[in-house]
């Protein structure tokens, strides 16, 4: 807990990194619980290589929808949780192809 009078740093570099204690960070873990992505920063502290990013998601997800020509949404669209704050997008997104 942090109290009154307490210094407190933070470091861009270890955004995240949350995980739980004993399992690596680097490594891919589908299970793992997902923590709020502060990665690209905001203002002036916006990454510059955030076109970059951007560029290579749209190559993956072409790339997977180009591999599932068959894939859609598994429930209707109303069924479909967003999450109610930043980072915005779905709780979870069910797929079937």
């Amino acid at each position: 807990m942090i109290k009154a009078g307490d210094r407190v740093a933070c470091s861009l570099f270890a955004a995240n990194r949350v995980r739980p204690p004993g399992t690596p960070p680097d490594r891919l873990d589908i299970t793992r619980e997902p923590a709020a992505h502060v990665g690209l920063g905001h203002g002036i502290h916006y990454c510059i290589g955030a076109s970059l990013v951007r560029m290579e998601l749209t190559s993956a997800y072409l790339a997977v929808l180009n591999r599932f020509p068959e894939l859609r949404c598994a429930v209707p669209p109303e069924e479909i949780r967003f999450r109610p704050q930043a980072p915005y997008g779905v709780e979870t997104l069910p797929v079937a192809w």
